[in-house]
């Protein structure tokens, strides 16, 4: 679990900011 976390670290990121934007 934690190699895959580390694995996609900047695609979720890149989620999570995209989703605030579009949010916002």
């Amino acid at each position: 679990m934690i190699q895959i976390l580390q694995k996609v670290p900047d695609n979720t990121r890149t989620c999570i900011r995209s989703n605030e934007i579009i949010h916002t």
